[in-house]
């Protein structure tokens, strides 16, 4: 006998819903989450600060 699929909300810990299967398991635990990924991209938009400041800094020189 075949399991529906059926849908369900999922509430997550900052508030937020995504729409889950019936029958389908959870993602495993070594996924990023988004902390991670939120720390991942703050760390690239400083180092690209740094790059354009840096860049800024040797045009004013010359």
């Amino acid at each position: 006998m075949d399991i529906p699929r059926w849908p369900y909300l999922k509430f997550n810990e900052l508030g937020g819903t995504s729409i889950w299967f019936t029958g389908v398991p959870d993602p495993p635990c070594d996924v990023p989450d988004v902390e991670e990924k939120v720390e991942e991209a703050t760390e690239k938009i400083r180092r690209l600060e740094l790059r354009l400041q840096e860049r800024s800094d040797d045009t004013r020189r010359s």
